[in-house]
């Protein structure tokens, strides 16, 4: 025999041999769940165990045989129709949408709530998948309404993870997503079938990291990963959600995250959506891998896009704005004409009914028109794509817009570095640049300032709503003459279509009006370049930083760090080290600087940072500049710009400059023009409270620090301690006759969820003494200056474009005018002599930033290192002077200095006498 043929026929004999044992193995498994299902056939786990057996081998026709053939014997197993349309979700959805409803009907038969609620569930995702919204929106009204009946702990977790999946996929309210998804894991971990678990995890991936927690999102997915490690569906989920964990991350910090590790996982995400057979995660690996790859290897990557979205045409649409992306550098004409065709598939700019394509697609077009289109039309195709960011924004709830907004900064930091790289640019782009930058400092703050509410639907999602509702309407009308669904069901799509006979008339109703409510914009509330310069004094100069990588995660153009000066008469623009240098520095400086010890580097680090950040500007200054408002960006957030100097002079800028921080230039404009009357009562103080937990050692010197400040400060100022200063007082007590809030205690700094730090109060009953950002936000501080002697309360969780997530800014969100806060913990001893310094210059009429500058001076004379006074700062309106012409001693000091004088002249008069006594 020929070698070759021998080796042919021993090739076929071990295939046949590796088949054989595959076989094996497949009758095995299903044995198994055959002997399952003859010992319990209406438990759940023997109908799940065929689905388990066909994801983990691959033999989807078997396992749906053996499914059929025991629901012909059985036809009220419901879990055996929730299966096989579980199996038939991606091949046949329109059979899965069937079973489902079968499954459901015959679970509400035997009261099975668990059972139909699960079921239901499932019919949104369809219905979701499917793109009918309207029928989506009815079975999420009718899963939440059985589950809350029931009062059943595990069908309320199934239904709230179905909520939040709902909100999620309509790109609103992911504040109260994440919320349920909160709410119901202990329930969902300790009681969900697998399928729940799982849902619960894809979601909170997703919600996490489309509100900034990317860290939390990969966590998600990691553990999904890790539970399902035989089911390919998840598996694929999982693979691909890490994706975008890792494409986030090097959104915010290219650095950071190695395009080849993106790359690598991009090709486990494709491998993964490729076995599984799930078009939308090989679609999103393919896009990825496009815009990261480059010439011929690129195009086939967008091609591949296209083709596994397949008869999707938003899908499509997105592979092809993507491409046109990448060649909006080499091939302008062509992206340009890409993005037109893929605007016009989708029926317009208004035309998709899916909320994320909109931003999307215009973010594409602003970096198309940059390179294809004339000047004025790509400023115009740019603010477009900020007003598409801005209606998507509008729709979450408050908790959840700032950390949303931040992984959508992205377009506002190109666009704006983009306006200030220009060769010819001119005062017009710094202008636009300017206004670019206030679309996403602080907003949050102002929005409840100003009491936004979630944007309200417009014309023209009204008006597509009527074709939707019309199909819905064909949709149910055919459930209603379904003999194969059960009787509930088909009593279920009766209602339905009164439901949607109601929502039409509705819909039919709100149109006319809504061309005259279209008709009024609000005001534009940000501040322009000439307006912030206006509200600055002669001697002031405001410094306004973006912070922003100068090449984004694809190597393309990010927008850059930019500092842009403004005084009275002059503006000048500052090119600043990239996004990843700058926290490089800031992170050394400010470990160093947060110790006591001397560091012999520190001295040059300082300069380091000062010459790359402010050498040149500070220089160009106006002599008559004597003030600094600093609006800061990324991690300056964290630096203690007072400390900073360059080598060749010892004297810091706390030394040079009364330093204001403020959110945005828009915030600290408001606070200027709205500055509150000098209250009644100079100061409450609350300080040294009591039982604060065995992790926060006492505060010895806080109740000393409180009496020193009301003495000073006199005018009937309060002060309570111990037991008095509680978290219910403060929460109950009358804030309106004062006009500073002096809190001397401890306070908590969660950096991961900024809602649980707090300020460290007296527990009550009922009341745990932690103050958190919820209880700040919830007091009425009505432009009350707030003082804040405790650990870390100006530093918290940064979020791109939005700021810093600490304790300062809730208080601002309760509308205190300024706040003096912590950018590290303060020792106890280090915060009484600062404050009794800086609570002299308030007693003797110095606004805050002054009080603040003059202690910090006052702690450098007597030699104290640079944590014991550079982690002050005045947030806000630093100028505001809380006692104008200064405050009467308190009757208490009074009386002591009258003694001290009493007791002087009766010496005086003693001495005297001795002396005249003594000449005779």
């Amino acid at each position: 025999m020929r070698p070759a043929r021998f080796l042919a026929l021993l090739l076929l004999y071990l295939l046949a041999g590796t088949n054989a044992q595959a076989e094996g193995m497949e009758m095995a498994e299903l044995q198994e769940c055959e002997r399952q299902f003859a010992a319990q056939p209406a438990a759940e786990q023997s109908s799940e165990c065929f689905a388990d057996v066909a994801e983990k081998l691959g033999i989807v026709d078997l396992a749906e045989r053996r499914l059929r053939e025991h629901l012909a014997h059985h036809p009220k197993i419901a879990w055996l129709s929730f299966y096989l349309g579980w199996l038939n979700v991606t091949r046949q959805p329109q059979t899965s949408e069937e079973l489902y409803r079968i499954a459901a009907g015959r679970f509400a038969e035997s009261g099975n709530v668990q059972g139909e609620v699960s079921a239901r569930s499932k019919i949104r995702d369809l219905m979701n998948g499917l793109k009918r919204p309207e029928e989506e929106a009815l079975e999420e009204e009718r899963l939440v309404h059985i589950a809350a009946r029931s009062r059943d702990p595990l069908s309320i977790a199934i239904a709230q993870v179905s909520e939040a999946k709902s909100l999620l996929q309509l790109g609103k309210n992911l504040d109260q997503a994440h919320e349920l998804l909160e709410k119901s894991w202990p329930i969902v971990v300790r009681a969900g079938s697998p399928i729940v678990q799982a849902d619960w995890l894809y979601a909170s991936g997703n919600i996490n990291l489309d509100i900034g927690r990317s860290a939390e999102s990969g966590q998600s997915f990691i553990e999904l990963a890790r539970r399902f490690p035989d089911d390919k569906n998840r598996r694929s989920v999982a693979q691909s959600g890490l994706l975008r964990v890792l494409s986030e991350r090097s959104a915010e910090l290219p650095a950071e995250v190695e395009s080849s590790e993106i790359i690598k996982q991009a090709h486990l995400a494709l491998a993964a959506a490729e076995t599984a057979g799930k078009g939308g995660n090989e679609r999103q690996a393919h896009y990825e891998l496009g815009l990261l790859t480059a010439g011929e290897e690129s195009l086939q990557h967008f091609q591949s896009c296209v083709i596994s979205a397949g008869r999707k045409v938003a899908d499509r649409c997105y592979c092809e704005a993507g491409l046109a992306r990448h060649l909006a550098e080499i091939d302008p004409s062509r992206a340009e004409r890409l993005i037109d065709e893929a605007v016009a598939a989708i029926g317009g700019w208004n035309g998709s009914a899916q909320p994320w394509l909109r931003p999307l697609f215009w973010g594409d077009r602003m970096r198309v028109s940059w390179r294809a289109q004339p000047y004025q039309q790509a400023i115009a195709d740019s603010w477009a794509a900020l007003d598409a960011i801005e209606a998507l924004r509008r729709a979450q709830g408050p908790a959840s817009r700032a950390g949303f907004f931040s992984t959508w900064s992205d377009d506002y930091y190109w666009f704006s570095g983009s306006l200030l790289n220009r060769r010819d640019r001119g005062a017009a782009d710094v202008a636009q640049a300017f206004a670019v930058t206030e679309r996403l400092r602080g907003r949050t703050v102002l929005e409840k300032l100003a009491g936004a509410r979630p944007e309200s639907p417009s014309r023209i999602l009204l008006a597509r709503r009527l074709p939707d509702i019309d199909e819905a309407v064909a949709n149910v009308k055919r459930r209603i003459g379904d003999p194969k669904l059960p009787f509930g069901e088909r009593e279920n799509a009766r209602r339905d279509l009164a439901a949607l006979a109601s929502r039409r008339s509705e819909v039919e109703r709100q149109l006319p009006g809504m061309d005259s409510a279209e008709s009024s914009d609000p005001p534009d509330p940000f501040a322009t370049l000439e307006e912030v310069r206006e509200a600055l004094a002669p001697d002031e100069a405001l410094l306004s930083f973006q912070v922003a990588p100068w090449k984004d995660w694809t190597g393309a153009f990010g927008g850059g760090s930019w500092l842009t000066v403004v005084t009275r008469g002059t503006t000048r623009v500052y090119p600043l080290p990239g996004r990843e240098e700058l926290r490089h520095l800031v992170d050394h400086v400010t470990r160093l600087l947060e110790t006591y010890d001397t560091d012999p580097e520190e001295t040059r680090h300082l300069d380091a940072l000062y010459q790359k950040l402010l050498a040149r500007a500070l220089a160009d200054l106006p002599p008559k500049i004597h003030r600094l408002v600093i609006v800061p960006d990324d991690d300056l957030h964290k630096l203690p710009f007072a400390a900073l100097h360059p080598a060749d002079q010892t004297s810091p800028l706390a030394v040079r400059y009364p330093i204001t921080v403020a959110p945005s230039a828009t915030l600290w404009r408001h606070w200027r023009r709205e500055r509150p009357r000098p209250a009644a009562v100079p100061a409450l103080v609350l300080a040294a409270p009591v039982r604060l937990g065995d992790d926060l050692p006492p505060l010895p010197l806080a109740a000393e620090e409180g009496e020193g400040i009301v003495d000073i400060l006199g005018g009937r100022s309060r002060l309570l301690t111990g037991e008095k200063a509680s978290e219910a007082f403060l929460k109950s007590a009358d804030l309106h006759p004062y006009g500073i809030l002096h809190l001397a205690t401890h306070s908590v700094l969660d950096g991961e969820n900024p809602e649980r730090s707090s300020v460290r109060l007296t527990p009550t009953p009922g009341v745990d003494g932690h103050l958190d950002i919820a209880g700040i936000v919830a007091l009425k501080m009505e432009g009350k200056v707030v003082v804040l002697s405790t650990c870390e309360s100006a530093r918290g969780k940064i979020l791109r474009g939005e700021g810093v997530m600490s304790l300062a800014r809730a208080f601002f969100q309760a509308e205190a005018h300024t706040v003096v806060g912590s950018l590290w913990p303060v020792e106890d001893r280090d915060g009484k002599e600062l404050f009794e310094s800086f609570y002299g210059q308030i007693g003797e009429g110095a606004s805050i930033a002054a009080a603040l500058r003059a202690a910090q001076r006052d702690r450098i004379a007597a030699g104290a290192p640079m944590k014991a006074w550079a982690g002050f700062v005045a947030l806000g309106d630093g100028d505001l002077v809380p006692l104008p012409g200064g405050t009467h001693r308190s009757p208490r000091r009074f009386w002591l200095w009258g003694l001290v004088g009493a007791g002087a002249a009766l010496s005086a008069f003693l001495a005297l006498r001795a002396w005249r006594l003594r000449s005779f």
